[in-house]
């Protein structure tokens, strides 16, 4: 049985995975942490708890949810962003873990326009941003060095049932339920969203790879996402639809000079048995359907 861990696991992603991974028997003992189970940002903490759980592979989704750009947000990034997974690195590869899948972001190619393709190069516009590049990097030093297989995976933009926040889908639903005005830009920019569950099935079968492909050095990047672009103000119109009182604003606030047009995944191709039988299936129609169906549940 295979000690599989999971960082972040009280996030929307982390906690979804959890409950999607404990409804199979196969995939051996799921163990969850979050910030107040272990501060990943202590070494000798983090060491300590590798070598009593000796994990055979990690799913790393832990990171800070300050995104803005003000100093505290910054030092947040740098300190549960950046720092924490650096550690989590080292402690894997002293630990001997075989396997790592760990979140990466769209945000590591700042502005880029169109089609997004994993050979692109990292232009950060953002703390997250970088603080994302910075550590892939060191992921990939990690993997020039030992007997260690890493899958860093960067999604679109997630959503569905459970997701709350400031994101896009999530606040236009809380607004819309709860009947109050929501401002948003033109609604013209052109994204890939991507349904919660089409991630999990990626996550599921990342965690199905073969462990003896993880005895030598492998560094694999991917672009996960619907496949289709869906412009925010049809998004915005979807979930209207659900909500007939829903009050939404386009055109009040600016978009950044910097924000770009389009942002879409390439069609996923994967060597790997079985990444390679990865489709994603649920259109942002019926995600958005499937989600408003959770919110509505909600007082």
């Amino acid at each position: 049985m295979e000690n599989i861990l999971i960082t972040g696991a009280e996030g929307f992603i982390g906690s979804s995975l959890r409950r999607h991974l404990q409804k199979s028997n196969r995939m051996g003992s799921i163990i969850g942490i979050d910030l107040p189970d272990l501060d990943l940002a202590d070494l000798k903490a983090v060491r300590a708890f590798l070598e009593t759980c000796r994990p055979s592979r990690i799913v790393h989704l832990a990171a800070s949810l300050a995104r803005q750009e003000d100093e505290s947000s910054r030092t947040q990034q740098w300190r549960n962003t950046f720092q924490t997974g650096r550690n989590l690195l080292e402690a894997a590869v002293a630990a001997k873990v075989a396997h790592l899948i760990m979140a990466g972001t769209i945000d590591e190619l700042g502005s880029q326009n169109g089609v997004l393709t994993p050979d692109l190069p990292a232009q950060p516009r953002t703390t997250y941003g970088l603080c994302k590049s910075l550590l892939r990097e060191v992921a990939e030093f990690y993997t020039r060095r030992e007997a260690l297989r890493i899958d860093w995976f960067r999604p679109f933009p997630v959503y569905g049932p459970g997701q709350m926040g400031t994101m896009l889908i999530p606040y236009a639903f809380q607004m819309a339920q709860e009947g109050r005005p929501a401002e948003f830009t033109d609604g013209r920019q052109i994204r890939d969203f991507l349904y919660i569950d089409d991630l999990l099935e990626w996550l599921r079968l990342a965690l199905q790879v073969d462990l003896t492909r993880c005895l030598q050095g492998e560094f694999h990047l991917h672009h996960l996402g619907s496949q289709a672009g869906t412009s925010v103000a049809r998004v915005l119109e979807l979930i209207a639809a659900e909500f007939p009182g829903a009050i939404f604003h386009l055109g009040v606030r600016r978009r950044p000079a910097h924000e770009p047009d389009v942002q879409m995944a390439p069609k996923y191709s994967s060597p790997d048995f079985p990444l390679k039988g990865w489709t994603p299936s649920i259109s942002c129609q019926e995600g958005i359907a499937k989600t408003a169906r959770w919110w509505k549940t909600k007082n």
